[in-house]
Formats: structure tokens, C-alpha cells, sequence
């Protein structure tokens, strides 16, 4: 209800003055200024996704394998005793051999492709390692990809994720031990692929020959044998190890293991 009240004005007069009661008042709820949000930590962004780049194979299944790409070309080469070779393609076969050792050697990631393949030509230890090795003799030739002849030495020749093939003509095997060297042959992922043998290897007068296979393939065709492995002189081959020893095929590439070979 209105209220009448007296107020003086400017003329020095009284007036009476409606003022609205205070419940005409009309109160309007002010609302708080709207406050920023503060700005939250964004996230870091993922990290690009790392493209590891597809692994090479360990055995080198063919001549233009990857892993070569990088090679140097080499003629026949000869590694003083301790020492090393690596990265090289080989296609000189040289007056003995395209790589010839001395007493222990280590020989890594390299290719030959030729009539003899490497001739460990001293004692002590050896080591082949992620190498392709293919022999094809003419003639005369008795081809091996890999040949141990030092007579009366001894030694420990170590072979890994490598390939040896080689021709079933004018060859003798893939890897050939005899001629009284003795001592120690360690396999482990390795292929055999073609020859009269894979592998042959055998004790002699110098002493027993410890032989050691672990996953270990046959690819044919064999002449004769996918190995000969033989105790002569009295001595003894003595087989450590067999595991995982198969005939195979190579199809696209691709090694494919077929039935187990069973311990000799």
C-alpha cells in the first residue's frame, strides 16, 4: 500500500510524497560475473608411432638377401690369424678360394658366390655368422662352401644364421671336415642346400671331432646324402648336440621346416 509522506522541496514548500512500500520493491537476483575457467593442462600429444623397420631374416635365404645391400665388392681375400672380414660380396674364386683364413677368424654378413667358398686354412676358433655361401665347381673342381684343410691342426669352427649351397657336380659337400683336422663344429641356424652332401664331416688320426646341431635345415636336391658324418682312425665323432634337425623346402622366400631328421 502506498505511503504518503512530507518532503521540502526546492521552493521551500512541503509536499506530500507517494513512496512506494517495501513490498513493491521489486529485488532481482544479481547474479555473480561469470567467472574464465582457468585453462586446464592439455595432455601431451602421443608420440608419432615408431615404424620399426621389418626384421631382416636371420639366415639369408638368397643372394640378393637385404641384408647385403650394403656390401662392398671384393675380390678373394685372405684374413690374417684373429683377424675379421665383413660386408663383403665375393664372386673371385682367387688360386684357392674367394676368402682363405690363418689360425681363427671371425667372417660376418658376407656373400661369395664362386668355385670355392671359404677354406679354413689354420687352427683355433672360427666363427661364420649371417652369411650366404653358393659353389658351383667346373672341370676338376671339388667345391665346397666351406672346407677345413690344415692338416694336424686343431680347432672349433662355429657356424650361425647362415646359408651354404652348393652345386651336386664337381662339388664334394656344403661343409667338408676331414683331412685330420679336428677339434669342434658348432651349427645353429644354418641351411644346407644342395651338393652330393650338405654337410660331411669326420674324425681323424689327429683326434676326436666334437659336432653340435641346433636348428639346422636340408634343402635338396642331394646327390647322395643330405650328410655323411663318420668316425675314422681309431677316433671318434662325437655328436653333443641334435636338435631340431629337418628336412626343408624354400618357397616365396620363405624356408618351410618338413619332417625331423632323427640323431645318427
Amino acid at each position: 500500500m502506498p505511503v504518503f509522506k512530507q518532503a521540502k522541496a526546492t521552493d521551500g514548500k512541503y509536499y506530500d510524497v507517494n513512496v512506494p512500500s517495501p513490498s513493491e520493491f521489486y529485488v532481482t537476483q544479481v547474479s555473480a560475473p561469470e567467472e574464465t575457467p582457468a585453462p586446464q593442462p592439455q595432455p601431451e600429444p602421443a608420440p608419432a608411432p615408431v615404424i620399426e623397420p621389418q626384421p631382416v631374416s636371420s639366415i639369408p635365404l638368397s643372394w640378393d638377401a637385404e641384408r647385403f645391400a650394403r656390401n662392398v665388392v671384393a675380390l678373394s681375400s685372405r684374413v690374417v690369424n684373429g683377424g675379421s672380414i665383413a660386408n663383403k660380396t665375393i664372386t673371385d674364386t682367387g688360386q684357392t678360394a674367394s676368402i682363405v683364413t690363418g689360425n681363427g677368424a671371425t667372417i660376418q654378413n658376407c656373400r661369395i658366390k664362386s668355385r670355392e667358398g671359404i677354406r679354413i686354412g689354420g687352427g683355433g676358433n672360427f666363427l661364420i655368422d649371417g652369411c650366404y655361401i653358393e659353389v658351383n665347381g667346373t672341370g676338376e673342381d671339388h667345391a665346397d662352401g666351406i672346407q677345413t684343410y690344415s692338416p694336424g691342426d686343431k680347432g672349433v669352427l662355429k657356424v650361425r644364421n647362415s646359408l651354404i649351397k652348393c652345386g651336386v657336380d664337381q662339388a664334394t659337400a656344403g661343409l667338408f671336415i676331414a683331412d685330420n683336422w679336428t677339434g669342434g663344429l658348432d651349427l645353429e641356424n644354418v641351411v644346407f642346400q644342395g651338393g652330393p652332401f650338405g654337410l660331411r664331416a669326420h674324425s681323424d688320426r689327429g683326434g676326436d671331432l666334437h659336432v653340435s646341431l641346433k636348428n639346422v635345415s636340408f634343402v635338396g636336391p642331394f646327390k647322395y646324402s643330405p650328410f655323411l658324418l663318420s668316425s675314422e682312425n681309431g677316433t671318434k665323432l662325437i655328436i653333443d648336440r641334435w636338435e631340431n634337425v629337418c628336412n626343408a623346402t624354400i618357397n616365396d622366400g620363405k624356408l618351410i621346416p618338413g619332417n625331423l631328421i632323427p640323431k645318427p
